[in-house]
């Protein structure tokens, strides 16, 4: 069975912003670099890092999404022996914490046996599913480990990640929110190595919609985004309290806006194009012309 593929978060960047400030274009650099984050392939039944990541995140998934403590508890036990163990070793697990801690039978390991609506552990293609089967499916609350050591705890719809949960990526990228069909889809929270974070909406399994993105060198940005860049308005800070608010395409500095030294003085203000400023205008009337165009 093929489960829609989560876009590989190996290739999230962890985005700077510029550290020098130039009077005469104090945005210079503003344009976010990405960096390659280095693989790390994770042998299924090998314990690492990501085992205690996956486990915080985990519990964070239970204070903000679970309603079923039951559930919940079979899971992050199902989760421990899925990582230690083989799968023949987390068939015969599994049914003894289906037995203790929630309601559903163990699943029926008779060939050609169906898998109604049972807890039960079963190698789908390149997945190993642990959790909740109905329809002889995927269905419920579960987990997944895919094939080069991605993990995701959450919820489950014929075999996808589907409604609520967390997903760890082998690099250590960790995103905790909502998914469709297998990609992220709704209001979420993406962590980065390096220190690069966003919290926001999610659309088609990238960043649309309204959000707040933090760079690893502590710049902000707070506005709108479109396919993972910054995209119509917008407000960007710098750590050292310069700042930049205005209108952005692409993820750069294009159309009205006005740019702020650390004092709060207006550095430059009018209309920009690739982080430029073409054309200077006052800066209440770039005010006034932001207004009109958000109403």
């Amino acid at each position: 069975m093929h489960v829609a593929p989560l876009r590989d978060l190996a290739h999230e960047s962890t985005k700077g912003s510029p550290d020098v400030w130039s009077r005469a274009n104090p945005w210079q650099g503003l344009a976010p670099r990405s960096t390659d984050v280095p693989k790390k392939e994770l042998v299924f039944g090998s314990r690492t890092p990501l085992d205690s990541a996956l486990a915080a995140k985990a519990i964070q998934f239970k204070v903000g999404f679970m309603t079923s403590r039951k559930i919940f508890v079979a899971s992050m036990r199902a989760i421990s022996i899925s990582l230690a163990l083989g799968l023949q070793a987390q068939v015969i697990q599994a049914q003894v914490i289906q037995a203790q801690v929630t309601d559903l039978p163990p699943c029926p390991h008779q060939e050609g046996s169906e898998w109604k609506q049972c807890f039960g552990v079963r190698r789908i293609g390149t997945e190993i599913f642990t959790g909740e089967f109905r329809d002889n499916r995927p269905n419920g609350f579960g987990t997944i480990v895919f094939p080069k050591g991605a993990r995701y705890v959450g919820e489950i719809s014929n075999g996808a990640m589907h409604g609520k949960g967390t997903y760890v990526h082998p690099n250590g990228t960790t995103y905790v929110g909502e998914f469709k069909s297998g990609l992220r889809e709704g209001a979420g929270t993406l962590a980065i190595p390096g220190g690069a974070n966003y919290s926001g909406d999610f659309r088609n399994d990238k960043r649309n919609g309204q959000g707040v993105y933090t760079y690893a060198n502590g710049a902000t940005y707070t506005g709108s985004h479109s396919q993972d860049k910054r995209d119509g308005f917008g407000v960007w800070r710098h750590p050292m309290g310069k700042k930049y608010v205005g209108e952005f395409t692409e993820g750069e500095r294009t159309g009205l806006g006005i740019a702020y030294d650390a004092d709060g003085s207006i550095a430059q203000s009018g209309k920009w194009r690739n982080n430029e400023l073409i054309q200077s205008i006052a800066p209440d009337e770039v005010k006034q012309l932001l207004k009109k165009s958000s109403s």
